[in-house]
C-alpha cells in the first residue's frame, strides 16, 4: 500500500462539509471508499469530472451515495 499524501489527507478530513456539487481526486475516493482507483475510475454509475484536459476527479456527490449504498460497487 502506497503512503497517503498529505494534501489527500486535508481533504478527506473535510469531505462531510464539502457540497455535492464538489470534485475530488481519485485518491480521496480511494481513501474514503477503500476501493481502488481503477474501479472508481471504470465506475459507470460516479460522476466524473473533467478538471483540466489530463485530469478527472470524482463528485463528491457520487461518492456519498456510493458509501450510502444507494450505488451498487462496481
Amino acid at each position: 500500500m502506497k503512503p497517503i499524501k498529505s494534501k489527500t489527507l486535508e481533504v478527506v478530513r473535510v469531505f462531510d462539509s464539502l457540497p455535492d456539487a464538489a470534485a475530488v481526486s481519485v485518491a480521496v475516493g480511494e481513501v474514503v471508499t477503500g476501493l481502488n482507483a481503477k474501479t472508481l475510475r471504470n465506475h459507470p454509475q460516479l460522476s466524473h469530472i473533467r478538471l483540466s484536459q489530463n485530469r478527472e476527479g470524482l463528485g463528491v456527490g457520487s461518492l456519498r451515495q456510493l458509501l450510502r449504498g444507494e450505488i451498487v460497487p462496481a
